[in-house]
């Protein structure tokens, strides 16, 4: 049980808190139908919570109550928790001046290339650290993130990105001059 003792189990802790919380330690489970389950989540948009969190408040407490229905802890028909929409996230954006803060002196040259490499291609960190050298295009001035035309990836889902003028000579040098 991942949410238990794995990786997730914190997040399950922090989600399941959230529920107790809300209608108390000593709630009797049994009790839980939808207009519990809608109370807690108007109790999460109270707290100023995001649709997201919302879902995985809700999802911890379905995963929870579906173990103990599992393992004949209690007995009774769990009712079904409808998902909310998400949005696309909290867009946040460095400044100029804050990349140049992080791109300082004080780290590394290779932190510092990282830094200004992910602020002007808007890459994520796990598409960053999986780029090979035939993903950068110096000819065509391109970065390929997720795959190139003629490779299809598993889910066939890569994106170009135009490469900035500034990364250039550092591109050149890491990649050995390869065009």
């Amino acid at each position: 049980h991942k949410w238990r003792t794995g990786n997730g189990a914190v997040s399950s802790r922090i989600n399941c808190g959230h529920v107790s919380r809300i209608i108390g330690d000593d709630f009797v489970l049994s009790d839980i139908n939808k207009a519990v389950i809608r109370t807690i989540e108007f109790a999460c948009e109270d707290y100023g919570h995001s649709d997201a969190t919302i879902n995985r408040v809700l999802a911890a407490l379905s995963t929870v109550l579906n173990h103990c229905v599992n393992e004949e802890v209690c007995d009774f028909n769990v009712p079904r928790i409808p998902k909310r929409k998400e949005s696309l996230g909290r867009p946040y954006y460095f400044t100029q001046e804050q990349v140049e803060m992080l791109c300082s002196e004080e780290n590394s040259v290779g932190q510092a290339d990282l830094i200004k490499f992910a602020s002007l291609t808007g890459g994520r960190q796990g598409e960053i650290m999986k780029l090979k050298v035939q993903d950068i295009d110096l000819k065509n001035e391109l970065v390929y993130f997720g795959g190139r035309p003629e490779f299809n990836t598993k889910n066939g889902d890569w994106r170009t990105v135009p490469l900035h003028t500034h990364l250039r000579d550092m591109l050149v040098m890491r990649c050995d001059g390869v065009p």
